[in-house]
């Protein structure tokens, strides 16, 4: 059954069946802090032990996704009307060796974000379909508090080298002569603090973000001091892709997630002993106990 708090009073709810469906990050935590999972793991929480499945939170997998940003010319823009979403893609493969066809997705897209400075600024985003590196999911106490995920992206080296080469794409068809025609300073999007706070929906930040983008089409030339602070970057795209070493550390620092994580309660043969459901979605060594969402893939399809 199932054990719940409503309006501060335990209640406990018995079925035949029980139907598990939170999704990659808290299906594996939901059945680990009920008992089900490694069992080291759990003794180290106080957890008592109902079945010792190694797999559970193991083998998270993700597309992951790096992004190289465009400020768009007013006459190049979108009208306010389309909503921030992929207007095309470029898939592909990487053809390094022991990656797998049609690895490879660059996404492009016209609006970076909700606010009016977002709706100015497109980017290019070589993405991962097909990545090799695993994370995983683990507690961090037996109670509800949130898991501690590791989505370790570019943590496999062949992961780096095809986001290397995807990036080099990206700034090859950005330094392509009409791309240059509709966009005013291109950059390399680095993840801080600032440009998290900035992109948060809050009145303050929506005027903010219309200063800002009001400023730019004002003074033009203001947007490269701009567009340096807030990607905390100075040096330019071109330079980038030169340096190897500067290439690799950027992606390690700026690599994200596209909200698709798969593989933590994944399924598998009788005789796999990392499988944590069966061909139907039956949790192995638990009667009555399902899991039926994203969780279960052993790995990330080539799509959402």
């Amino acid at each position: 059954g199932v054990t719940a708090r409503i309006g501060g009073e335990e209640k406990r709810f018995a079925a035949r069946e029980i139907i598990l469906a939170l999704g990659g990050v808290h299906s594996p935590a939901f059945l680990m802090r009920s008992g089900i999972g490694p069992a080291g793991h759990l003794r180290e929480l106080g957890i008592e032990v109902r079945a010792d499945l190694s797999g559970v939170g193991e083998n998270l997998s993700n597309h992951a996704i790096v992004f190289v940003g465009l400020l768009q010319h007013r006459n190049a823009r979108q009208a306010a009307s389309l909503r921030p979403h992929p207007m095309t893609a470029f898939r592909y493969s990487s053809g390094l060796p022991g990656a797998p066809p049609t690895d490879m997705y660059i996404n492009v897209q016209c609006k970076t974000s909700w606010s009016p400075l977002g709706f100015q600024v497109a980017n290019l985003a070589p993405t991962l379909l097909k990545p090799m590196a695993r994370g995983r999911v683990s507690l961090v106490a037996k109670d509800a508090r949130p898991p501690c995920v590791e989505f370790n992206f570019a943590g496999h080296e062949l992961d780096l080298r095809r986001f290397m080469q995807g990036f080099r794409r990206a700034v090859e068809v950005l330094a392509h002569e009409k791309v240059r025609a509709m966009s005013g300073v291109t950059f390399p999007v680095k993840f801080t603090d600032r440009l998290r706070r900035l992109n948060r929906i809050s009145t303050a930040n929506k005027i903010q973000s219309a200063l800002i983008a009001a400023l730019i089409d004002l003074v033009p030339p203001l947007a490269v001091p701009i567009f340096s602070t807030l990607a905390d970057r100075r040096g330019d795209l071109a330079t980038l892709v030169k340096d190897d070493a500067a290439l690799a550390e950027h992606i390690r620092e700026n690599v994200a997630g596209t909200f698709h994580p798969v593989g933590t309660c994944r399924m598998g043969a009788a005789s796999d002993r990392d499988a944590v459901v069966d061909t139907a979605g039956r949790v192995r060594g638990i009667a009555g106990l399902r899991v039926i969402d994203a969780s279960i893939m052993p790995t990330v399809p080539r799509g959402n």
